[in-house]
């Protein structure tokens, strides 16, 4: 297909635009990721596997970057999440605190930003926010 016209120039390869990709999708089945890889890399193309989310997280850098950070889950156990992708005079990536529960923060934060208890109240009252207690039931309060 090197010599056919409507593959000849970027411009005529975008415009046969899904034939060109089901040629090149037809010719890469053909050998594993890993053939592909090698053959080019040799030819001087810069080239990286695209992984699932599976072989991400497997993959050895992740590790070597200790870049998956646990922590303890009031509901969950154990739960693994990723880790501040940069690190501070050496230290670890480790998680401080699980991930909040439904509403587990509602009260503090807008206390912080200015609301009294009562429009608080009057918002978990509305379903505007959720309360503490909604991450039992997995919903925000429905009442009127």
């Amino acid at each position: 297909m090197v010599d056919a016209p409507r593959f000849a120039t970027n411009a005529a390869r975008v415009a046969h635009f899904a034939e060109t990709v089901e040629m090149v999708q037809a010719r890469i089945r053909t050998q594993p990721v890993a053939y592909w890889l090698d053959a080019l890399r040799k030819a001087g193309v810069a080239c990286s596997p695209i992984h699932t989310l599976d072989q991400a997280l497997a993959h050895p850098q992740v590790a070597e970057r200790a870049l998956i950070a646990e922590s303890e889950h009031p509901v969950l156990g154990k739960v693994r999440n990723m880790g501040l992708p940069v690190r501070f005079r050496g230290g670890s990536r480790r998680a401080r605190r699980a991930p909040p529960l439904l509403g587990q923060h509602t009260d503090e934060i807008l206390l912080q930003t200015g609301y009294t208890p009562e429009s608080i109240e009057r918002f978990k009252a509305r379903g505007v926010v959720a309360s503490a207690d909604a991450s039992k039931t997995g919903s925000l309060s429905t009442a009127a």
